[in-house]
C-alpha cells in the first residue's frame, strides 16, 4: 500500500504534546516530518518521564518516543540570526510549518506568517496555542486542566455535591494536536484547489468547547441546564461499580432486568415491580444501585462485560494497561505495534488511529536528538562538514 502523505514535507517547531501529536499523525501516514529542536536540550517532552530503564535522559523519555515516531530530528537555534537564515533555507521546499509558541513569538524570531508567505507562497503555518492568536487571553499561560475547565467539559464531570473533576492524562493537548492535523489537511486541500497557503490558528480551549454539546446546545434546545453528573434526573449513566478485579459501567435506567437476574442468579429481579418501568425504576434507583453494588463485587469485570454484550446492553469495563494489550478487539484489528527503540527497548505503541484501506501506516522509532543533522544540512542544504562543526561550536545547531 502507498503512504497517503509521502510527498508532504513538514517542519515541526513544536515542543511538548499539542503540536507533536498532530505531526505524529502526518508522519504515520507518510509525511516527512523534520523535528527542529533546541541544540543540547531538545523538545521539552524529552525531559518528561517515565524514562526507559528508569534512567532520565534525552533519549529515554517514553512520552517523546511515543509522540515522535517516524520523524527526523535536527537541532537548530532559531533565536539566532544564522538559525533564522537556515530555517528559511529549509522553508524553500516545505509544505507545512507547525509551531506552538506563545502568540507573537514567531514574529520575534522574524518568522511570522507574513514573512514565511513571501518566501514560500504555498506554505501552511499551523499555530497551536491555548487561547489562539488574538483576543484578551491570547498571551495567558494555561495547561490541560485550564482548557478542560474553560472549554465547558469539566462543568458536567463529577458529582453535584463535590468539586468538578478533571479528565485523565492530557486530553486537551491531544485534542489540540488532532484539530491542528485536521486544520492543516483542510488548508492543504484548499491549496490544492486554489494555489494559496494560509495560517491555521488552533485554540485548544475552543477545541474543547466545540467537542461537546452539554453546556450550550443542550440547554438551548431542551431548556434544561445540565449540571454534574451531566444528565437530567439520573445518576445512572455515570454509575461505575466495583467488580472482583476492577470496575464496570452499567446504565441502570435502561438496563434489561433479565440481565441482572442472570448475572446475580436472582430470578426474582426480572419481575420486581420496583424496577419494571422507567418511572418506577427512577423512584427506586437507589435501591437498585445497592443491589447491583452488593452483587457485582463477586463477578469479574470481563464476565459482566461479555454477558452485557450478549444482552445488547451498554457496558464498558475500566481497562488497565494489561487489559488494553490483551483485549481481543484490539488484537483482531492489529492496533498495537512493536517498535524497537535503541534506549528504551522494544515497546508496544498505538498504531493507526484510523484504518484506511489503501493507505499504509508507518511504525518507526522516534529519532535521537539531532540524528538527521548530516542528512539535512549536508546532503539537502549543501553545508560542508566544517560548516557543521562551526555551527555546532556556535550553538546554532
Amino acid at each position: 500500500m502507498n503512504a497517503a502523505l509521502e510527498n508532504l514535507r513538514v517542519l515541526d517547531l513544536s515542543s511538548g504534546i499539542s503540536g507533536a501529536y498532530g505531526t505524529r499523525l502526518m508522519a504515520g501516514w507518510g509525511a516527512e516530518v523534520i523535528k527542529i529542536e533546541q541544540p543540547g536540550i531538545g523538545d521539552t517532552a524529552r525531559h518528561i518521564g517515565p524514562f526507559g530503564k528508569e534512567i532520565s535522559g534525552q533519549e529515554n523519555s517514553a512520552l517523546f518516543a511515543y509522540l515522535n515516531t517516524n520523524k527526523k530530528s535536527i537541532t537548530l537555534n532559531i533565536a539566532t540570526k544564522t538559525g533564522v537564515h537556515i530555517f528559511k533555507e529549509l522553508l524553500n521546499d516545505a509544505d507545512v510549518v507547525i509551531e506552538n509558541f506563545q502568540p507573537g513569538k514567531m514574529a520575534e524570531f522574524g518568522l511570522d506568517y507574513e514573512v514565511l508567505e513571501k518566501l514560500n507562497p504555498g506554505i501552511i503555518l499551523t499555530s497551536v496555542t491555548w487561547f489562539g492568536q488574538n483576543g484578551p487571553y491570547a498571551g495567558y499561560q494555561a495547561d490541560g486542566m485550564v482548557a478542560y475547565a474553560m472549554g465547558g467539559q469539566m462543568y458536567v464531570c463529577g458529582w453535584a455535591e463535590r468539586a468538578p473533576l478533571n479528565s485523565g492524562a492530557s486530553i486537551a493537548e491531544y485534542f489540540g494536536g488532532l484539530y491542528g492535523f485536521i486544520g492543516t489537511m483542510t488548508a492543504l486541500q484548499y491549496r490544492e484547489k486554489f494555489g494559496e497557503g494560509q495560517q491555521v490558528d488552533v485554540a485548544i480551549f475552543e477545541c474543547m468547547a466545540g467537542s461537546h454539546q452539554f453546556t450550550l446546545t443542550w440547554p438551548a434546545y431542551s431548556g434544561v441546564m445540565l449540571e454534574r453528573p451531566g444528565w437530567p434526573g439520573s445518576r445512572a449513566p455515570l454509575s461505575f461499580y466495583r467488580c472482583a478485579d476492577g470496575y464496570v459501567n452499567l446504565r441502570l435506567q435502561g438496563i434489561e432486568m433479565g440481565l441482572l437476574a442472570q448475572l446475580f442468579s436472582m430470578p426474582e429481579l426480572a419481575g420486581d415491580a420496583r424496577f419494571t418501568d422507567y418511572a418506577a425504576r427512577n423512584k427506586h434507583i437507589g435501591e437498585l444501585e445497592t443491589i447491583v453494588a452488593e452483587n457485582i463485587i463477586k463477578l469479574k469485570k470481563q464476565e459482566v462485560f461479555r454477558q452485557a454484550g450478549e444482552w445488547r446492553q451498554l457496558c464498558g469495563y475500566v481497562a488497565t494497561p494489561e487489559d488494553l494489550l490483551k483485549d481481543p478487539q484490539y488484537q483482531a484489528r492489529d492496533f498495537w505495534v512493536d517498535i524497537e527503540h535503541q534506549s528504551i527497548g522494544k515497546l508496544k505503541y498505538p498504531g493507526a488511529p484510523v484504518k484506511i484501506s489503501e493507505t499504509s501506516w508507518q511504525s518507526h522509532r522516534a529519532p535521537r536528538l539531532g540524528e538527521h543533522n548530516a542528512a539535512i544540512y549536508e546532503q539537502r542544504l549543501g553545508y560542508t562538514k566544517d560548516d557543521i562543526v562551526r555551527l555546532r561550536e556556535l550553538s546554532i545547531i
